[in-house]
């Protein structure tokens, strides 16, 4: 019987552990090192279950970005491509940026979807624009589906669904991440 999420992550890489509510309840790659996420990074991830994994190249990951209202990331035109060399300017903050890099393979044409499958809250992102990212292989990473998350915007309570595939890139492994193009999305 094939498990549905061992089928999901294992195409992002070589599978080192699997986790569930902070438990390692598989073990893949004999001889790597296991290392489970801190609990509030855990909890991201839907019912709490992730995989560590050493990661194969991953063409596409897709991460948004807040930048200061003085300091826009390039032109503000929904759909825009902005110049391929571009780096966020000093300001700019990146969810995650701390301790890695979020990033989901599902690339954004509506950031309100995108969004709601990834669970981003507006207080911890406003994703004014996108960067696409290349992993190269051999990072350590973390992958799983999305938890569901809960916000008051505008006055009214939502909820994010989750769901979609997110992969967590220590900071220590981000240097495996090249960037292949950043936009503004709508």
């Amino acid at each position: 019987m094939v498990d549905p999420f061992l089928d999901t992550v294992a195409g992002y890489g070589d599978i080192v552990a699997v986790f569930r509510a902070a438990k390692l309840v598989h073990v893949g790659r004999v001889g790597a090192h296991v290392s489970k996420l801190d609990g509030d990074l855990a909890e991201t991830f839907a019912h709490g279950e992730y995989a560590q994994l050493v990661s194969r190249h991953v063409p596409h990951l897709y991460r948004s970005f807040d930048s200061p209202s003085d300091d826009p990331p390039g032109p503000a035109t929904a759909g825009r491509w902005i110049d391929p060399d571009f780096a966020p300017r000093r300001g700019a903050s990146m969810l995650g940026q701390v301790r890695g890099m979020w990033l989901t393979p599902m690339r954004p044409t509506c950031m309100e979807e995108v969004r709601c499958f990834t669970a981003v809250k507006h207080d911890w992102n406003r994703s004014d624009a996108v960067l696409d990212d290349a992993l190269l292989p051999g990072a350590r990473i973390y992958v799983g589906r999305a938890g569901r998350q809960t916000e008051v915007f505008r006055g009214r309570r939502v909820t994010l669904a989750g769901g979609a595939v997110q992969v967590f890139v220590p900071r220590d492994q981000v240097t495996l991440l090249r960037r292949n193009t950043v936009w503004v999305v709508k």
